[in-house]
């Protein structure tokens, strides 16, 4: 492996701990610093949509509102580079805290991997597409459906 190589993949890692660090503090500004603007993505296997971010940030925004907390745990990361190209598949634990509807917290888990394509950009890797592949869904509260479980 050469320096450019390392370089890139520590690169591509520090996006996919950008997007789980936006997501869990809540700052979906941030995700501007994450994805391409003509960036494809695909929550469907949790009960999202697929499109634009447009459509995915109102969809984070609305959908993550009844969680008070959160963490995205990544592991795993296999980055395959092409020149300024790369694809990515990363594991992803999800612990989900969430308020019930006596306002209590429930705690539930997912497990998934984020599938990707990247670009290298005048302003560094972005994420041009990404699908969620759900792996389980562990002690989910009854008001939630997420993959159908």
């Amino acid at each position: 492996m050469d320096i450019q190589e390392i370089s890139d993949k520590l690169e591509i890692n520090e996006v996919l701990i950008a997007y789980a660090t936006a997501i869990d503090s809540k700052d979906y500004q941030q995700l501007d610093s994450v994805f391409s603007k003509e960036a494809a993505i695909d929550f469907t296997e949790v009960g999202g949509p697929s499109g634009d971010l447009k459509t995915i940030y109102a969809y984070l925004e609305e959908a993550l509102a009844k969680f008070p907390r959160t963490q995205h745990m990544l592991g795993n990361p296999v980055i395959k580079l092409e020149g300024d190209k790369a694809t990515s598949k990363t594991m992803c634990h999800n612990p989900m805290v969430l308020l019930n509807d006596s306002g209590e917290e429930e705690a539930f888990f997912i497990g998934l991997w984020y599938l990707d394509n990247l670009s290298r950009t005048s302003d560094g890797w972005r994420i041009k597409k990404r699908k969620l592949e759900l792996c389980y869904v562990y002690d989910q509260p009854e008001q939630l459906n997420i993959g159908n479980q």
